[in-house]
């Protein structure tokens, strides 16, 4: 048929048979025009026209289909979207604290994609790291819109800056003096055997102290410049029992530097130089050659070149490689051996993974492994190690605690018959060993408990560290509040430097006693294998680090983001 113009039109069916003619491209066009005058030159215009509007449908139909808002920079291969780009992450900073780097951004949830397709959850972001043209993937699943690229912790896990005694405690505050409380018969370290609240320790000099350690009625210091002090009792050594109410700077042979020293013992002092030796004053008394009458310090070495990564209140410490040594005293089991018999030289406990964290007091010891799990070995007689499948008293291998279930352990003390434990989860606290004098803080007074109590703190800050003394314990919160229980008094004097002199005599569950300690950060053996130690014993990485961050909604991917750690 012909329109007025005796143009040919082809009309063309809605459903097209097999043997139907295909229409021709001049046929369609012309059916498009519908009446209007054909033209060559408009037939062109209106392919070119038809072909835009085509290809337009396929560029913005995406969008709806896809649920993505895409940005100018788009790729389109055979009319349609084979590649494109959402909108990058807005507002990304990355900031410098004092344990690692923030990076924060905006959530895409706030972009026009998003609103306007009604999408409600958060897209799972990618956050990678550069420095030095290195870059690691630090997350691919977030779904938050804040990451903390942590710095590691200092080899020790944390700094020395509290400790408690028998019936008296202290730490070191922030400018590098030192505070104490409690009771002492050999004096608490400024000419008086009591302090009912805090009292500043007076050294002769004013050094900076980094660390302190107490051992029943001994404390040992370290300072910034090498040297290190002791006061209370068997200051002179060769358990002398006139002890020193003031600190005495004690020396190691030819004046060397002191990097961390703790009381290890009734009669001990045990020392490791800023060149990773260790020395030895006193000791127990089948230490052979370090026997309580030492008068000066003698080294101790350690098999294979090995150093040390954590000193306990024992003659046990904690080697970098992960492995345990100790020496001395074996009556119990403590050298961890499978024996009993006593060594003059340093054994290693035949811990079945390598340990990342360790207690011990002179009988007992517990060690957190690698693998997560809480051994321990030595003197169980309070059922302080809750040894997995025995009761025996004495246990002479390493053996797994038995911990309550469904939790990771961040930290293990034990000391004098109690092992206190914190999990990293739920920071809940738990309580095994000798009970008497609220030493569990359960909110009883049993003499013994083989089985783990709860420590009553749901209801307080969670705990950051723990310390467990002869007749009190102690936790520090987030805030460096500090929080006690165990024993208070005996009527006459009073131990937790609040001056409590109500007669109570125990607190059964921890009680709140000071706010804000403001601790010295840093100090002790906390030394990095790579980076920088910082003043909050972290290890600072060198190099600038570049972050970036990207995200995915189905199986569209944002272009990154990109911040400098400021």
């Amino acid at each position: 048929m012909k329109n007025s113009d005796g143009d040919k039109v082809i009309r063309v069916r809605a459903e097209r048979g097999l043997n139907s003619p295909r229409p021709t491209r001049r046929g369609v066009l012309a059916t498009a025009i519908r009446g209007n005058r054909y033209t060559p030159q408009r037939s062109r215009r209106l392919a070119m026209t038809t072909l835009a509007i085509t290809l337009a449908v396929g560029v913005f139909a995406a969008p709806v289909s896809t649920g993505a808002w895409f940005t100018d920079g788009r790729k389109v291969v055979s009319n349609s979207m084979s590649s494109a780009s959402l909108q990058a992450v807005a507002g990304l900073t990355a900031k410098t604290a004092s344990n690692g780097v923030t990076v924060s951004w905006t959530s895409a949830l706030q972009q026009p994609w998003a609103t306007s397709n009604n999408v409600s959850a958060e897209p799972p972001y990618t956050i990678t790291k550069t420095v030095d043209g290195k870059t690691t993937t630090l997350s691919t699943s977030t779904t938050t819109t804040t990451y903390t690229d942590a710095y590691p912790l200092a080899q020790s896990g944390k700094a020395r800056n509290f400790d408690v005694g028998s019936k008296w405690a202290g730490y070191v505050k922030s400018d590098g003096s030192v505070w104490t409380w409690g009771f002492n018969t050999y004096g608490v370290g400024n000419g008086n055997q009591v302090a009912n609240t805090p009292q500043q320790v007076l050294f002769q000099t004013s050094p900076q102290i980094t660390t302190i350690s107490m051992y029943d009625s001994t404390a040992v210091a370290t300072a910034t410049d090498g040297s290190f002090y002791a006061w209370g009792f068997n200051v002179n050594g060769g358990c002398d029992r006139n002890g020193a109410d003031s600190p005495r700077q004690l020396r190691l042979p030819s004046n060397k530097s002191v990097k961390d020293a703790i009381a290890a013992g009734t009669c001990t002092i045990i020392a490791v130089d800023t060149d990773g030796k260790i020395w030895q004053r006193g000791g127990s008394s089948d230490s052979g050659t370090f026997s309580p009458s030492s008068t000066s310090f003698a080294q101790i070495t350690l098999p294979g070149g090995r150093s040390v990564k954590q000193l306990t209140k024992a003659e046990t410490v904690l080697a970098t490689d992960g492995t345990v040594w100790s020496w001395g005293t074996n009556k119990s089991g403590q050298l961890g051996d499978g024996t009993t018999t006593n060594s003059t030289t340093p054994v290693q406990a035949q811990t079945p993974v390598k340990i990342s964290q360790i207690s011990a007091d002179t009988n007992s010891v517990v060690a957190i492994g690698e693998d997560g799990l809480i051994y321990g070995w030595g003197d169980n007689s309070t059922g302080q190690l809750a040894p997995s499948g025995s009761s025996s008293s004495v246990i002479t291998t390493p053996t797994t605690v038995r911990v309550p279930q469904g939790h990771q352990w961040a930290d293990a003390q034990t000391q004098s018959g109690t092992t206190t434990i914190i999990s990293s989860d739920d920071k809940s606290m738990w309580s095994v060993g000798k009970g008497s004098s609220g030493k569990l803080g359960n909110g009883t007074n049993p003499n013994v408990s083989t089985d783990f109590v709860r420590v009553n703190n749901s209801s307080s800050p969670a705990p950051r560290d723990i310390f467990v003394g002869t007749a009190q314990s102690y936790y520090v919160d987030s805030s460096d509040n500090l929080w006690g229980w165990g024993t208070a008094s005996d009527r006459t004097y009073t131990f937790f430097g609040i001056n409590d002199s109500t007669g109570n005599v125990f607190y059964l569950s921890p009680k709140r006693l000071q706010d804000s300690l403001s601790f010295k950060r840093g100090g002790g053996l906390g030394g990095c294998s790579s980076g920088t130690l910082n003043s909050e014993n972290y290890c600072v990485p060198t190099g600038t680090a570049v972050y970036t961050v990207s995200y995915a909604f189905r199986s569209w991917v944002s272009s990154t983001a990109q911040a400098t750690a400021q």
